[in-house]
């Protein structure tokens, strides 16, 4: 093997890996603005449940579009789970704090995950181009057998 092929073979492996990497980013970009989405979604939940007032009844989501009626007795406290499994009981203001504090931190991430991908989107671009300027070099000088 020529060492033009070879840097072309280090190049495509490099770029496989660039591809790679940036699947993975957008994965972690979906789970992020899945649990950005969750948290507001929480918060509004709450505001709304709230502003009913206790005595209310309201509908509770069970799943699969199913719902059960339930009478709202105490509003002065809200369960909210902070990670690990682990849920403590909070008053509502804080509570809806604390969700907008985690909903700000996701949203650095996202941003800062948003901004790595493009930059390795620009990399994949760059290595594609090289890969394809050193193949088109390597055939005009005859370096390199297509298969």
């Amino acid at each position: 093997m020529s060492r033009r092929e070879e840097e072309i073979r280090r190049a495509l492996a490099e770029l496989q890996a660039l591809r790679e990497l940036a699947e993975s980013m957008r994965s972690r970009i979906n789970v992020v603005e899945s649990l950005i989405n969750e948290l507001k979604a929480a918060g509004e939940a709450i505001k709304a449940i709230r502003d009913v007032g206790e005595n209310a009844t309201i509908l509770v989501p069970v799943g699969g579009d199913s719902f059960i009626r339930a009478k709202v007795e105490d509003m002065s406290k809200v369960l909210v789970g902070v990670g690990a499994g682990i849920v403590l009981e909070k008053d509502v203001e804080d509570a809806l704090n604390y969700l907008g504090e985690r909903v700000a931190e996701l949203e650095k991430i996202s941003v800062d995950l948003r901004r790595r991908l493009a930059e390795t989107l620009e990399r994949i671009r760059e290595s594609e181009d090289r890969i394809r300027r050193m193949a088109g070099e390597a055939r005009a000088g005859g370096g390199v057998r297509k298969a």
